[in-house]
Formats: C-alpha cells, structure tokens, sequence
C-alpha cells in the first residue's frame, strides 16, 4: 500500500509540474500560428482530461446548486454558464493546444 502511495504521488508531482511547465507555452502562440505536436500532446493528455473532470464536477455542483437558483432564471443561466457550459467549451471545442480566446 505504500509503494502505491508513493508511485501516485509521484505521477502526481510530475503531471502538476509538467502541466506548469507546458500550459503557459501553448498559450503564448499567435492566432495565426499552429501549435507544436508536444503543446498538443499535452493538452490532449493533461488539460483536455482536467476539462472533462471539471465539466462532470460542474454538472454535480450545478445540480446541488438548483433549488438555491430555481428563484431566478437569470441565476440558473449564469450557474450553468459557470459549472457546466465554461468548461464544456474548454474541453469540447477549444482546438488541441490553443487558448479559448483563440475561438471564433
């Protein structure tokens, strides 16, 4: 139990370091410019899984969030843009390896 402990740990360690180290580099690309395949990989093996983890927890917070939005539809639009859609887009439809403000 405790070489497991400390092998998740490990993998945990360099996947934070990892993703500190590459995110701020695929964010510094121009509009114009194609992202490299390591941005990419990473992205699609670090951010893209984050995304989707952040979007299931987002739709489990949004649910419990309901009967305290259910008075306003303007709370319940913006709970939804925040939880669920945010990083939806950030997951779903953002290209491998751009910014989100590189969308159209």
């Amino acid at each position: 139990m405790k070489n497991f402990q400390k092998a998740f740990l490990a993998v945990l360690v360099t996947t934070l370091f990892s993703m500190t180290t590459l995110t701020p580099q695929a964010f510094a690309l121009g509009t114009d410019e194609a992202p490299s395949y390591e941005l990419m990989a990473a992205d699609l093996l670090m951010l893209k899984p984050l995304g989707f983890a952040a979007t299931a927890v987002g739709c489990v917070i949004f649910t419990f969030a309901l009967p305290l939005t259910v008075w306003s539809k303007k709370r319940i639009s913006q709970a939804g843009q925040r939880f669920v859609v945010d990083p939806g887009v950030y997951t779903f439809v953002r290209p491998l390896g751009h910014d989100i403000h590189d969308l159209p």
